[in-house]
């Protein structure tokens, strides 16, 4: 019995290596109601800070993929995107703080998040005059070790992180700051 206490130990561990848990990190002090806002801007963008592997063309192209399937994603909740010059209602300002595609081999050779490949953003939530709303946190890494997902390429390991990354600040917004 003790040896199977143990492996689900391991077993939860391995999962747990793999996750990038979302977090509200700054809290409204009131509460939000997102369908108040009918016209939003967005803005993704890495920061001087931002960890890259040496392989900064994945990183940017995460860049690209992830504003517009973030734009996309907003329409299809039913706000009207605009421009930033244009005084919308919100405003989110996503910066990506980790962007690496990992190692391939790393992660079959040796596994157990060796060689993950790292997705890692913030998105600040802003209203018409500036003021703070709420700050999340989240992203997506890759071990190799997702059921279905083992063998994945860079291209499909970056819109999986990115698709992942976009469902998180859904929930977020349906939620109204907070996450189920």
């Amino acid at each position: 019995m003790p040896m199977r206490k143990y492996a689900v130990i391991a077993v939860t561990a391995l999962i747990l290596i793999s996750c990038v848990t979302p977090r509200v990190v700054e809290k409204p002090a009131v509460p939000v109601d997102f369908s108040r806002f009918k016209s939003v801007s967005y803005v993704v963008h890495d920061a001087p800070d931002t960890e890259y592997s040496s392989n900064r063309d994945y990183g940017k192209e995460i860049l690209t993929i992830f504003d517009a399937m973030l734009g996309n994603k907003l329409r299809s909740m039913g706000f009207n995107v605009v421009d930033p010059k244009h005084s919308p209602e919100l405003s989110i300002d996503v910066t990506v703080k980790a962007v690496k595609p990992g190692s391939a081999a790393m992660r079959f050779i040796i596994g157990f998040g060796a060689g993950r490949a790292v997705l890692l953003y913030d998105a600040l939530f802003l209203d018409a005059r500036g003021n703070r709303l709420a700050l999340l946190e989240g992203g997506r890494s890759h071990t190799g070790m997702e059921f279905g997902e083992s063998f994945a390429g860079d291209g499909q390991i970056q819109a999986i992180a990115v698709s992942q990354s976009i469902h998180q600040i859904e929930e977020f917004i349906r939620n109204n700051c907070s996450l189920p």
